[in-house]
């Protein structure tokens, strides 16, 4: 008996270049027209994808969130203490809190336009940019507490602690831009 009369054992995941060669390569070879139809309905299948939607959930609370870290600005910030005696309360308005305002003011905007502009991709940046900046802000300005200077008429040694607006105007900051982060995303793929 010869070898080459019985068929060679092989892996089921080795390369067969003769199969390969028997393929019928007249199915991959397209004219330019067709080749671009199939490419335009692919986009357009693409685009109404519902994955892609811009998830108006995570929007509207990226709107809540970035509200109510501007009304926040109102609250206490920082007080201001000698040990059980609460001397001053410092309010955002009175810090960098103004800032929080203008750049949350804008953030909403440019949040609440994705809905309704053509370049969904650039109000949903902007948005999510000045809210990350307003959660920087809010950071920056609660951990250095201890450098506030507190002008006090009793000159009394006291110490500076954050207030429950600032924290809560960080995290609400904080949890717009997250949620304006997945809305860029999806508006960005657009």
């Amino acid at each position: 008996m010869s070898v080459h009369n019985h068929p060679s054992l092989r892996r089921p995941t080795q390369f067969d270049p003769d199969e390969f060669r028997a393929r019928n390569t007249a199915t991959f070879r397209d004219s330019g027209a067709a080749a671009f139809g199939r490419y335009r309905l692919a986009i357009e299948s693409y685009a109404t994808d519902e994955s892609l939607v811009v998830p108006r959930s995570y929007l509207s609370l990226a709107v809540i969130f970035q509200s109510a870290a501007v009304a926040m600005v109102f609250a206490p910030w920082g007080l201001y203490q000698t040990r059980d005696l609460r001397i001053a309360t410092l309010r955002g308005t009175d810090m960098d809190g103004v800032l929080v305002v203008v750049f949350g003011i804008v953030a909403v905007a440019a949040l609440a336009m994705v809905l309704v502009v053509d370049d969904r991709g650039l109000a949903a940046t902007v948005g999510f940019l000045l809210a990350s900046l307003c959660t920087g802000i809010g950071a920056l300005t609660w951990i250095s507490t201890d450098t506030w200077n507190v002008h006090n008429s009793m000159a009394v040694v006291g110490t500076t602690t954050p207030g429950w607006g600032l924290v809560a105007a960080t995290f609400a900051s904080l949890l717009a831009s997250i949620c304006a982060y997945h809305v860029m995303r999806v508006a960005r793929l657009y």
